[in-house]
């Protein structure tokens, strides 16, 4: 299974990195011990000819519970910034879930 979500972060202006460090990232789940975080791509790009930042991580919990992959993408929109996640922690999510990220991302348009 991947989960697929989509939020609009209007309050932290048209910078899509910025976006995706403020509560979008995930880092603040390794405070808290028994997590790992291990990022493994963040970058700028455009996506429908607007800029945009791009992260892929993996979340590894405790012992017995399976990983966790997410690839984020933030995009500027006249309206705000629209942040997607996709996320899987299934066995063979890792892959699943960029496919089904780079689907979603190459068909994203954003109106004026």
């Amino acid at each position: 299974m991947v989960e697929l979500s989509v939020d609009v972060d209007d309050l932290k202006g048209k910078n899509p990195r910025k976006v995706l460090g403020g509560g979008h990232d995930g880092e603040g789940l390794s405070h808290h011990g028994e997590y790992m975080f291990n990022e493994h791509m963040n970058k700028s790009t455009t996506v429908a000819g607007e800029p945009a930042a791009e992260k892929d991580y993996g979340i590894q919990p405790p012992a017995t519970t399976p990983d966790i992959w997410v690839r984020k993408l933030a995009v500027v929109a006249s309206k705000g910034t629209v942040v997607l996640e996709v996320s899987s922690n299934d066995p063979g999510g890792k892959e699943r879930t960029r496919q089904v990220y780079d689907r979603v991302k190459s068909s994203m348009q954003v109106p004026s």
